[in-house]
C-alpha cells in the first residue's frame, strides 16, 4: 500500500527536507505532534507558495508517518558515534565504519527501499576548508560512473553528507600481502579500468591507497573517496611537518612534495605503481617512519625492485619501476600501463591453459579462457577474443550450463559487430567480467 509521501500533490522532498531541518532544533520525544506539525507547516511555507488546504493535510499526514519511525530510532538509541539525528528519519541500521580527514563514514539502510548504503558525513560543517572539500568531492564524485568506482546516489548539505554505494567485501588493507603475481596484475588492471574512467572526465584521485581501494563479496575492486586530486589540482599544496597528513604520505608521488606544482593523471600512475609495488611485494618503496627521510627517498632515491624479492616478480619490474619515475614527463601514460598488465595477464592465462589442458583440469581451463577472453577485449584483439570465446563456449556446453552458454554466444555476436565497425571494446568489458564471475562461480 502506498505511503502518504508517494501521492502527495506537493513534492515530498521539500516535506522531508523541512522535517530534517525541524528535527536539528527539536526532539521530538519532548513535542507534541500539533507542535511539530505547526513548526513543519512555517518551514514548509518558506519552500512553497500558495500551500492549499488538501497540501496541508497531506502534510499532516507525512508528519504523522515521520514522528513514529523518528521517536523509535531515538528509544532504542539507533545513533552511534557523530551520525546526524536528523538522518534518522532516512536510515537505520546505522554503522559507524571508520573517518577520514574531514568525513565520518556509515554503514546503513535506507529507509527508502532498504537498500545498503555508505554515508559519508562532514565532521565540521562549520569549517570552511572541510565544507570546500566536501563540495569538492560532490562535484567529482557526482560525474563518475564506472564498475571499478564506488556508486555515488544522492546527496544533502542538511546536514552535509555522501550517500554512496556500500562495497562489502572489506577494502585492500585487509587483504593479506604479498598476493600472487597474477591476482596482483588482474587487481591493478581493474583500478586501471576505474581511473581511465576518471580521467576521460578530466578528473584526477590523488590519493590511492590500500584503504581507498575498496572489494565487493565478489572481489571487484572499486576506487572510493574522490575529490582531493581535484582540490590539489586547482590549488597546489606541499606537505609540512610530522606524519599525519591528509592522505598517506607513504603513498605520495614526488610532486606532492613540491610546492607549487599541482598534481595530475601521471600522479596517479605513479600511486597505482605504488600500489601495485606492495601487493606483489607486501610493503611500500619507501618504508621509513622518519618523515623527512621519507621525503628525501621519494624525491631522489630508486626503490628496490621487485625481482630482488623474489625473482618470479621479474616480469612486474617492467610495469611498476616505469610508474615510480620521479618525473612525471618519464613515467608511461595510464593506457600504456594498462595494456602492459592486459598483456602480461594474457601471456599468463594462455600458459595456464596449456598447463591445464594438459592435466585435465576442467574448471581451471574455463576459469583462465574467460580471463584470457576479458583481458584480450581490453587490448582489442578482436580475433584472439573470439577464439577464446567460442573455446569457453565449447567447455561450457559439456557443463550443461545452457544459461551460460547463451550469454557467451550473445557476446560472441557482439564481438563480431563490434570487430566489424571497428568498434573499441571498452565498454563490453563489464559483460565479460560478468560471464568470468560466472564461470568462476560454476
Amino acid at each position: 500500500m502506498p505511503t502518504t509521501s508517494q501521492h502527495l500533490a506537493i513534492d515530498p522532498e521539500a516535506v522531508q527536507r523541512s522535517f530534517r531541518d525541524l528535527v536539528r532544533f527539536h526532539r521530538p520525544l519532548t513535542v507534541s505532534l500539533e507542535e511539530l506539525e505547526a513548526v513543519v507547516m512555517v518551514q514548509l511555507e518558506r519552500d512553497i507558495a500558495d500551500v492549499t488546504e488538501e497540501e496541508v493535510e497531506d502534510v499532516r499526514r507525512l508528519v504523522q508517518e515521520l514522528l513514529p519511525a523518528w521517536r523509535q530510532a531515538v528509544d532504542r538509541g539507533d545513533r552511534p558515534f557523530g551520525f546526524p539525528q536528523e538522518l534518522l528519519t532516512r536510515y537505520y541500521d546505522v554503522e559507524f565504519i571508520g573517518e577520514g580527514g574531514f568525513g565520518r563514514v556509515y554503514r546503513a539502510h535506507s529507509r527508502d527501499g532498504g537498500r545498503q548504503v555508505a554515508l559519508k558525513v562532514l565532521k565540521t560543517p562549520e569549517d570552511r576548508a572541510s565544507r570546500r572539500m566536501f563540495i569538492t568531492e560532490l562535484e567529482v564524485w557526482r560525474g563518475l560512473s564506472h564498475r571499478n568506482i564506488i556508486e555515488y546516489y544522492t546527496e544533502d548539505t542538511q546536514p552535509h553528507f555522501i550517500e554512496v554505494e556500500y562495497a562489502d567485501g572489506g577494502s585492500l588493507v585487509e587483504v593479506e600481502k604479498p598476493m600472487p603475481l597474477e591476482s596482483a596484475c588482474d587487481l591493478l588492471l581493474k583500478v586501471s579500468e576505474g581511473l581511465l574512467h576518471a580521467h576521460g572526465q578530466n578528473r584526477t584521485h590523488g590519493d590511492i591507497k590500500p584503504s581507498n581501494v575498496l572489494l565487493t563479496s565478489a572481489g571487484q575492486p572499486k576506487l572510493s573517496d574522490w575529490g582531493l586530486g581535484r582540490v590539489l589540482m586547482d590549488s597546489p599544496l606541499s606537505y609540512t611537518g610530522g606524519m599525519s597528513r591528509n592522505f598517506a604520505p607513504y603513498y605520495a608521488a614526488p610532486e606532492h612534495f613540491n610546492r607549487g606544482e599541482p598534481l595530475g593523471f601521471k600522479t596517479d600512475v605513479y600511486q597505482l605503481g605504488v600500489l601495485g609495488y606492495e601487493l606483489v611485494t607486501g610493503g611500500v618503496p619507501f618504508p621509513t617512519d622518519d618523515y623527512d627521510e621519507l621525503r628525501r627517498q621519494i624525491l631522489h632515491d630508486d626503490p628496490p625492485r621487485p625481482s630482488e624479492a623474489d625473482q618470479r616478480y621479474a616480469p612486474i619490474d617492467e610495469i611498476i619501476l616505469p610508474c615510480l619515475a620521479k618525473s612525471r614527463d618519464d613515467r608511461p601514460e595510464l593506457s600504456e600501463v594498462r595494456l602492459w598488465l592486459a598483456k602480461f595477464l594474457g601471456q599468463s592465462y594462455s600458459r595456464s591453459l596449456q598447463e591445464f589442458a594438459v592435466t585435465r583440469r576442467t574448471r581451471n581451463m574455463l576459469i583462465a579462457q574467460a580471463s584470457l577472453a576479458t583481458v584480450l577485449a581490453c587490448q582489442d584483439e578482436y580475433s584472439r577474443c573470439l577464439s577464446s570465446l567460442r573455446d569457453l563456449e565449447d567447455g561450457v556446453k559439456g557443463t550443461e550450463r545452457r544459461d551460460l552458454t547463451d550469454e557467451i554466444v550473445d557476446l560472441v555476436n557482439t564481438v563480431e559487430i563490434y570487430e566489424l565497425q571497428s568498434v573499441p571494446m571498452t565498454e563490453l568489458i563489464e559483460r565479460f567480467e560478468g560471464v568470468e564471475h560466472r564461470v568462476q562461480t560454476m
